[in-house]
């Protein structure tokens, strides 16, 4: 029993697509090889949704990638940098739903940077989560964000914006583990300090 239970928690990402929003409030799946069934709830599918581990993607500046994307059915959580001004970064991207995202649209901001007026230092969206982010310019100055919008990643509109951070300091920022970040803004020297936009989301 114990391993016919293990093995489909090992091999349910594999097996099955999980949506923790389609699934009725209880239900079996037959462990085949050995004939015993396993009753699955809401709460353990949640568990099985969150199974697929963050990631780190690439690290990119104007130099080398000049961007980083997150898979389908990800969102970024976290932004670390290194290098002179903040100039090489790379993306946390963590898991919303489990498997491809069919339903997910994608949309580019305007390029942003320090030397703007203060609405031009940064780039929110309240109805959407960041999913990739560019650069141009000397030591990555300035920023653009993809926003993916999804049916099944809604944006509460619970955000706050977090302590700003560069190479110089912790170098890294992260939204809590209820949250996805929805925006970006810098200051600073070639935008080397940001800050990063964190919202709360539902399904």
């Amino acid at each position: 029993m114990l391993w016919c239970f293990w093995s489909i928690l090992t091999n349910a990402i594999r097996i099955f697509e999980l949506r923790v929003i389609a699934r009725p409030a209880n239900f079996k799946i037959r462990c085949a090889l050995h004939g015993a069934s396993v009753l699955l709830t809401p709460l353990l599918w949640l568990s099985l949704a969150q199974a697929q581990a963050c990631y780190e993607t690439q690290w990119f500046s104007e130099e080398q990638n000049q961007s980083a994307f997150c898979n389908t059915g990800f969102a970024v959580r976290a932004v670390k940098c290194n290098g002179p001004y903040c100039d090489n970064k790379s993306l946390t991207c963590c898991p919303y739903l489990q498997g491809h995202d069919r339903d997910a649209k994608f949309q580019w901001s305007e390029w942003f940077s320090e030397e703007g007026s203060n609405n031009d230092r940064q780039r929110i969206h309240p109805g959407a989560f960041i999913s990739g982010l560019s650069c141009n310019g000397k030591y990555c100055d300035k920023l653009a964000i993809n926003f993916v919008f999804s049916p099944h990643l809604k944006n509460t509109g619970s955000c706050r914006y977090l302590q700003p951070f560069s190479e110089e300091g912790l170098a890294s920022a992260s939204c809590s583990a209820n949250e996805f970040a929805s925006g970006l803004r810098c200051s600073g020297a070639y935008c080397d300090n940001l800050e990063l936009y964190c919202c709360t989301y539902s399904r």
